[in-house]
């Protein structure tokens, strides 16, 4: 193998090392609160429902049984929310009838998480959102990219603040 390349199973996980980083750091930035299960699992069901809109390759899982008095947010939904409130904030920089928002750091009761849910079932009934979606959505689906790494990075991507790495990300959670 040329120097430079990279095997498809080191790259795989690398990529997966990545993912692993990535949800954790959502469970370590994940408000943590009193809830309750099934007010979890109806969030998860409206942010589900901008993932499949937008044909998300992930959505946020649903979780059972009693939860203790200080829970965090699941990072599958942590991640959906994020992903949703960056949607969010990108359409009313340019709506002139902007979208009701949320703050991820202010999920902290069974409250806050439905008027998080009314916020997200507003977005999904707004066909200016919609519309916003379907002009902003990747072109092209299925795409296959070869990766090849010239030179070994001397700082991993969240150090160098790179786009989908978790510092990026990060800076949405603030």
């Amino acid at each position: 193998m040329p120097m430079g390349e990279m095997d498809p199973e080191k790259l795989k996980a690398v990529l997966d090392a990545q993912d692993t980083a990535r949800d954790q750091m959502y469970a370590e930035q994940a408000p943590v609160g009193r809830f309750s299960a099934p007010r979890i699992n109806a969030l998860c069901k409206e942010v589900n429902k901008v993932l499949k809109l937008i044909k998300a390759p992930y959505e946020a899982e649903q979780i059972e049984g009693p939860l203790k008095d200080k829970t965090p947010l699941p990072p599958g939904l942590m991640k959906g929310l994020t992903l949703v409130k960056s949607m969010i904030e990108e359409y009313n920089k340019e709506a002139d009838a902007p979208l009701k928002s949320f703050e991820i750091t202010q999920l902290t009761d069974d409250a806050a998480l439905a008027l998080a849910g009314v916020a997200i079932t507003e977005l999904l009934r707004s066909a200016d959102f919609k519309a916003f979606l379907k002009e902003n959505a990747p072109e092209e689906e299925g795409v296959e990219v070869e990766v090849k790494v010239e030179a070994p990075l001397e700082k991993a991507p969240a150090e160098m603040g790179m786009p989908g790495s978790p510092a990026s990300e990060m800076a949405l959670l603030s």
